[in-house]
């Protein structure tokens, strides 16, 4: 689908979602990234007229285990450029692979894939790779199979680093595992971007890690020990704290309710909207995998056998249509999480998440009913509506 040759300059009469709000301009794009902003710019070579057509910032998605039929945990260098292309059609220009915790060889083998196709997908780009365990609670597991769960192992995390070598490197971790509070210096210390789930902490675990470096909370009520009046516990900590919280927002995973109590709480720059997305997104209901567990998909809802959530068939477009569905948020406001705090969390937000002048040209075309037109990446085109003619 990527067409340098054709890939606008310029592109005209597209209503944008801008810093300061939403308005009728003409984007100018150079050397990759976003040269001028204004009414009618002239000195470009080529354009494209999007009247009727809303410009997004890109969408990042730092949370995803799948989509289009493939499985994070079981994919190939190939599959990992055909996920770059199904995100790029639903928006999404950046995107962190979440491997859920498997097999010690199996885990860093994926690293070591992720890291090496970074610069080899065309459509969203890879951002980084996120490991969904192995520190994990039991208790708290979720999908994610107990055979892998184990204490904190600094070891082991010196050989996740050496196979991300220069990737970006997450990592979700219960505070209360053995180990981790101790390890917590050491895992920001190595700049890892770490992440508080799948947990039953104590309000006192959690913000200790938060004092270490942690930055977010994974899924944010779904796996965790839920607040009590007398122990607020790690949701607690996430409500009270000023670190990011990821949601789902899937109607599934969170009550609307919840989804505006987020935002009434912790306030729209410090939410990250997630997808949590299994191989079963962009497909039909059936039977699909989650790493080495068997998920059942029916009405679009994924579980285990025993009914648990096992990620979601979620895509961020989808998201960001519920998102203003299930709030009063206008688009301006509700991008926010799904583009420019996930960048910021990244450490990306010089570069990416924002429609400005001299940032990246990672831009998205909206019709009316929030279907995506065009989709560019550095100002590269990587996708086009197949109803829009060549």
């Amino acid at each position: 689908m990527s067409d340098t040759a054709v890939t606008p300059t310029v592109i005209r009469n597209a209503a944008v979602v801008l810093p300061d709000g939403l308005r009728r301009v003409d984007i100018g794009m150079r050397g990759g990234k976003i040269d001028r902003i204004g009414e009618t710019l002239d000195g470009y070579q080529s354009q494209l007229d999007a009247f009727g057509l809303t410009a997004i910032p890109g969408m990042i998605d730092v949370h995803t285990h799948g989509a289009a039929g493939i499985d994070v945990n079981g994919a190939s260098a190939g599959d990992f450029e055909k996920l770059s292309r199904f995100f790029a059609s639903e928006g999404v220009t950046s995107f962190v692979p979440t491997i859920v915790s498997d097999a010690e060889s199996r885990m860093l083998e994926l690293v070591r894939v992720v890291s090496d196709m970074r610069t080899q997908v065309h459509g969203a780009r890879i951002a980084g790779c996120h490991l969904e365990g192995p520190f994990l609670s039991p208790e708290y597991k979720g999908a994610i199979p107990r055979r892998y769960l184990q204490p904190g192992d600094a070891a082991l995390i010196s050989r996740f680093l050496n196979a991300a070598k220069s990737c970006r490197l997450c990592m979700t971790v219960s505070p209360e595992v053995k180990g981790i509070e101790a390890l917590m210096h050491y895992i920001t210390s190595q700049g890892i971007h770490v992440k508080l789930g799948h947990s039953g902490a104590t309000y006192e675990q959690a913000m200790h890690c938060l004092n270490e470096g942690a930055t977010s909370f994974t899924h944010v009520m779904n796996a965790m020990r839920p607040l009590d009046r007398h122990e607020p516990g790690i949701l607690g900590a996430a409500l009270e704290s000023d670190a990011y919280c990821e949601f789902i927002c899937d109607g599934l995973h969170l009550h609307p309710a919840n989804v505006r109590l987020l935002v009434k709480t912790k306030g729209i720059d410090k939410l990250v909207a997630i997808s949590d997305s299994i191989m079963a997104a962009g497909m039909g209901d059936g039977t699909y995998a989650l790493g080495s567990q068997k998920i059942n998909v029916k009405d679009g809802e994924a579980t285990l056998r025993d009914g648990t959530h096992a990620g979601s068939t979620l895509t961020l477009r989808k998201a960001l249509i519920n998102l203003m569905h299930f709030t009063s948020l206008q688009l301006e406001q509700a991008v926010i999480p799904l583009a420019q705090n996930p960048a910021k969390l990244l450490g990306l937000d010089q570069r990416k998440g924002r429609i400005a002048e001299g940032m990246d040209a990672d831009l998205v075309l909206m019709d009316a009913r929030m279907n995506v037109q065009y989709t560019f990446i550095e100002q590269e085109l990587v996708y086009r509506h197949a109803s829009i003619a060549r």
